[in-house]
């Protein structure tokens, strides 16, 4: 099957709505009722003169703190608005025909996940997270976001509601469960559109996306040794010079995050490990 076209040229323009709008970091948590949301949607004409064809949001839905430790997965987080105001966004972005990319966290939650703060004294929640409670998984290492366990059918499906039941139209799906999903994922999509897995999926899946007009795709990355010595070879002789714009001991990976999140970084941030 051909690719199409939009998927093979499309230019995400990118934006971590939290920061671009103010909500995070800030001295006082901003209320939903400054649909602050919508005023990434005042830029889209920008984007567009930028050259940009789809836009790539960071993550949207409900949180503590920077977007990345979710509480709810089903609720846009309230210090960017409401669903009225995703709803808004969506439109004025397929007024311009731009597309849409959602940044959705789904290998970890936040502290204040409701499973998390039942997993303590309930072995139902407790199997949410890879690890037991008091020594549960984290995400490299950051204390406040818990590893889910995705060996577990109810993380997969935690609400009644089967997700190709909840949603359809999609431009892109990134899949990193693959199994029964990948197929589920095809019947989400909309004509033309594209399915990503980080894993590879059953054979016959590319041929079920051909049938139904859309297309499947794996993406690994796999270690490169003879580029990664040309590359050491080159740092090595001055002829290739990283930027650094900050250091960080592991045991610091949490500030490291959230200095990547400010949006002002000129440069690689580097962990150091002992």
């Amino acid at each position: 099957m051909t690719a199409p076209a939009w998927v093979q040229h499309v230019i995400w323009w990118h934006v971590y709505p939290l920061g671009f709008v103010g909500a995070f970091p800030a001295a006082a948590p901003p209320d939903p009722g400054e649909h602050r949301l919508r005023r990434v949607a005042e830029w889209f004409d920008h984007a567009i003169a930028l050259g940009a064809s789809g836009i790539a949001l960071g993550p949207i839905f409900a949180s503590r703190t920077h977007g990345y430790d979710t509480t709810d997965h089903y609720r846009v987080d309230p210090r960017l608005g409401d669903d009225d105001d995703f709803d808004y966004l969506i439109a004025e972005a397929r007024r311009r025909g731009l597309r849409v990319l959602l940044d959705g966290v789904f290998n970890h939650v936040g502290v204040d996940f409701p499973r998390y703060r039942q997993a303590a004294h309930d072995a139902a929640s407790a199997r949410w997270f890879r690890g037991r409670p008091g020594h549960f998984h984290t995400f490299e290492g950051h204390g406040d976001l818990l590893t889910l366990n995705h060996d577990n059918p109810e993380v997969i499906d935690y609400t009644a509601t089967d997700f190709t039941a909840a949603t359809s139209d999609i431009d892109v799906v990134l899949d990193p469960i693959t199994g029964d999903y990948s197929a589920r994922s095809l019947r989400v999509l909309r004509t033309g559109g594209i399915l990503v897995s980080l894993l590879p999926f059953a054979p016959d899946t590319p041929d079920e996306a051909a049938r139904i007009g859309v297309r499947a795709e794996v993406m690994l990355v796999e270690y490169d040794h003879q580029g990664m010595t040309v590359i050491a070879d080159l740092v090595t002789r001055g002829r290739l010079r990283p930027v650094i714009a900050a250091t960080f001991p592991l045991a610091d990976a949490a500030k490291a995050h959230v200095r990547g999140e400010t949006g002002h970084v000129a440069g690689k941030i580097v962990l150091t490990v002992p």
